[in-house]
């Protein structure tokens, strides 16, 4: 193995300045019933005069081509630049005459499936800009009752978009998968009051609509997390070995919660080792005993690796079978 030193240099440099597109449709969920139109809309600011238009091309699942447009840009108020650089002050294209504008494509009577949304805007004799959206289009003649045989497990990280959704648009993205039963960590910090109202109106809210909820104990909320010393982020079994803090910030959460859920799952879905784990036997008693307290019909769920061999004494109402193994 040799290594080399020396230098390069490069005999012309290209500036260009590009605008900012952006491309969604006119619905936050991106689903759709048949029979409903579904508009794109493009807004692009930092154009140019030869910049007036941008094509758009939908493209079902398959890859195949449905439709296509080509959309003029309507121009909104004029852009005032905060600064003008030296290249543009001397260049031919001032800063005052960029201009930022929109434009929308109404797709009517798609049938039901996936689709994508690309658009292609001229940079130059360089090439082209690309965007891409995705929605969905459902059949209209489903019903959307719950259906307690799909559930959804809405896990701390990997979901976090789902946790920070508005309540009112993460019913609606249950109802329309007919989900029956949801998953979601309920552990806040019960010395917030903010975060306390947030968490018992979402779980109101979900099952005012038939929608069951099942209340995931897993890793604490942040703001608790520094006080957890041997706390390892991810991991429920870490966050339940003190019982002590079990007993100081989980308790009012249960309290609250006790009234409006009658299953607790502790752990998430793939911790199968957390009720055989003998470190955790204080904190499942004391789980189990505010369950007993605060709500007579609760019951406390957990993951079961069937490979496992688990203590006749186990704290556990009944069982979710999982394994890692195949």
């Amino acid at each position: 193995l040799k290594a080399y030193r020396g230098e390069f240099g490069f005999d012309a440099v290209r500036v260009y300045r590009t605008p900012r597109l952006s491309l969604s449709v006119n619905k936050p969920l991106a689903i759709y019933k048949k029979g409903e139109d579904v508009v794109a809309r493009c807004t692009a600011s930092g154009m140019t005069g030869d910049q007036s238009s941008i094509e758009l091309i939908l493209i079902d699942h398959t890859g195949h081509q449905v439709d296509s447009a080509k959309k003029l840009f309507v121009r909104s108020e004029p852009q005032t630049p905060r600064f003008i650089s030296k290249i543009e002050s001397e260049s031919k294209t001032p800063g005052k005459n960029r201009w930022e504008g929109s434009c929308e494509w109404r797709i009517p009577d798609l049938e039901p499936g996936y689709y994508e949304i690309s658009t292609k805007l001229a940079k130059g004799k360089s090439g082209v800009f690309e965007l891409d959206e995705q929605f969905v289009v459902l059949p209209n003649d489903i019903m959307r009752k719950p259906d307690a045989r799909f559930g959804w497990t809405m896990s701390a990280g990997t979901n976090s978009l789902l946790e920070n959704m508005e309540t009112g648009l993460l019913i609606e993205l249950l109802r329309l998968g007919q989900v029956g039963r949801v998953k979601l960590p309920i552990w806040y910090d019960s010395q917030d009051a903010k975060a306390s109202k947030a968490a018992t109106e979402r779980v109101d809210k979900i099952q005012l609509v038939g929608i069951n909820c099942v209340g995931v104990i897993a890793t604490p909320p942040s703001s608790l997390q520094k006080l957890f010393t041997r706390l390892i982020p991810g991991e429920t079994s870490t966050a339940l070995e003190d019982s002590l803090l079990i007993q100081t910030f989980l308790e009012p959460v249960m309290q609250q919660m006790c009234i409006r859920i009658s299953d607790f799952q502790v752990g998430w879905d793939h911790e199968a080792d957390m009720v055989s784990n003998p470190r955790l036997r204080p904190a499942m008693n004391s789980i189990q005993g505010f369950a007993r307290r605060y709500g007579q019909d609760t019951q406390i769920v957990a993951a079961r690796n069937p490979l496992y061999i688990l203590t006749k004494d186990a704290v556990i109402d009944r069982w979710q079978l999982t394994s890692s193994q195949p």
